[in-house]
């Protein structure tokens, strides 16, 4: 819990989440490298082990760049839902919704009420720009900055300005 006066905030613990991303990245740099991007990442497709010492990514979609409404995915990037052609840079607007996740406790674009997700989605607006006032708050505390500074370079809205995953492992 990150903030003990705000029980509302339920994101896991730094130690938690920087192995557990280190390892999604490390896995994405073996696909980027074998020029396979997942397109699919969601939390469900981390496989981890209790001491968060293994982590895998699996279930790739290999064979599709096609994206439709029963395909939506919360942390899809905005080129797959408008169907734009996939690149490395999708799975790593992903990685940062994964990351948005797991530190605030609300899954990407669910934490503000009367938000329409798939709207957002489709118009680039990021997890970070559709937060509720609560959960901006948590994000833009100073103590909180480098955590928003890696979520921020995941969702530039031009793929080719996106950084590769070999510079967030520097992160």
């Amino acid at each position: 819990n990150h903030n003990k006066k705000n029980p509302k905030m339920k994101g896991l613990k730094m130690i938690q989440i920087i192995p557990i991303i280190k390892g999604l990245l490390n896995a994405l740099q073996y696909l980027h490298k074998n020029d396979i991007i997942h397109r699919r990442i969601i939390p469900k497709y981390i496989l981890m082990n209790e001491n968060l010492t293994k982590i895998k990514l699996v279930k790739y979609a290999l064979n599709t760049n096609e994206f439709n409404v029963q395909t939506f995915s919360y942390y899809s990037s905005p080129e797959l839902s408008l169907n734009i052609k996939a690149t490395k840079a999708c799975d790593i607007w992903s990685v940062g919704c994964v990351l948005f996740e797991m530190f605030t406790g609300y899954r990407p674009y669910c934490g503000k009420e009367g938000i329409d997700p798939l709207f957002c989605h489709t118009q680039g607006i990021s997890p970070i720009e559709a937060a509720n006032d609560e959960l901006k708050d948590l994000l833009y505390e100073k103590k909180n900055r480098v955590v928003l500074n890696f979520m921020l370079q995941c969702f530039r809205p031009i793929q080719g300005q996106r950084p590769f995953v070999e510079e967030l492992l520097k992160h």
